[in-house]
């Protein structure tokens, strides 16, 4: 459910053109401050992880990483795998923040399901 609200306001915020995706423009968008917050997907590369969370550390642009594919990320967004997209309207960015928090939350409640079932 969450799912589909998350990739519903990523795919929004695309056609409306305050989605930026893929490694070099996000950091690029990061180091200019421009984006509000980036979102990296659970399988992204770890070279990728850390170069991005470095480039919003320096910036203090927020980052979220959530529990989706690159995959569907893409699919989202009418891309192909992206591992990593920034979000530069600081409304919307808001929005997708919250929505992230809250799929975060819900993800870690059904694996912990999983666990003690």
């Amino acid at each position: 459910m969450m799912e589909n609200k998350l990739f519903g306001h990523l795919g929004i915020a695309r056609r409306a053109g305050m989605l930026v995706f893929g490694y070099d423009s996000v950091v690029n968008e990061a180091a200019s401050r421009k984006a509000s917050i980036v979102v990296l997907s659970s399988d992204a590369s770890p070279r990728t992880v850390r170069n991005v969370l470095f480039e919003c550390e320096k910036s203090r642009t927020k980052v979220v990483i959530v529990p989706v594919t690159k995959l569907d990320m893409g699919h989202a967004i009418g891309r192909g795998e992206t591992g990593v997209v920034a979000i530069t309207n600081k409304a919307f960015a808001a929005k997708v923040e919250e929505i992230c928090r809250k799929f975060i939350t819900e993800d870690e409640k059904t694996k912990t399901e999983e666990i003690t079932d």
